[in-house]
């Protein structure tokens, strides 16, 4: 936060609420005193409660590159000559959202397969529509032949 008042400011506390293309995604308080040093820039952590299941829904069904990102803020603070005042903050944004790579399975040959072992290869079909490179931390499958054999891993 910027204060470019000749004065530090003493905020009693906060609320506050982060919108993704008009839809809350976060919000939250800060119920602890804090003081924003005049003239200065200051760093303001803030505790939050997140949709992770609505963020990532709106990441993929943005029907754009970009989102506009708003962060409306309540601060609430004891000036110096007017006493307890409400002061809204609200910042807004646009931020670049990376499409999704697409990954599908091109290809399985199965080698060996067998009650004791089995040995299969996948080929898997890799999109990246951007041009930063992305790692694959971990997979998840489910290798299944009609109702007799189901193996996940």
């Amino acid at each position: 936060m910027r204060n470019n008042a000749p004065v530090s400011l003493k905020v009693d506390s906060l609320s506050y609420e982060t919108l993704v293309d008009g839809k809350r995604l976060a919000q939250g308080r800060k119920d602890r005193p804090l003081e924003i040093e005049k003239n200065a820039t200051n760093r303001l952590e803030l505790p939050i409660s997140l949709n992770i299941p609505k963020l990532k829904n709106t990441a993929e069904t943005a029907q754009q590159d970009c989102v506009a990102v708003q962060m409306r803020t309540l601060l609430y603070a004891d000036l110096p000559g007017v006493g307890p005042t409400k002061m809204p903050v609200d910042v807004s944004k646009r931020v670049y959202i990376p499409k999704l790579p697409k990954i599908e399975v091109a290809d399985v040959d199965v080698t060996k397969l067998g009650l004791q072992e089995g040995k299969a290869m996948v080929n898997l079909r890799v999109t990246n529509y951007e041009s930063i490179p992305f790692t694959v931390k971990s997979v998840n499958y489910r290798f299944q032949i009609e109702d007799g054999l189901d193996v996940k891993g």
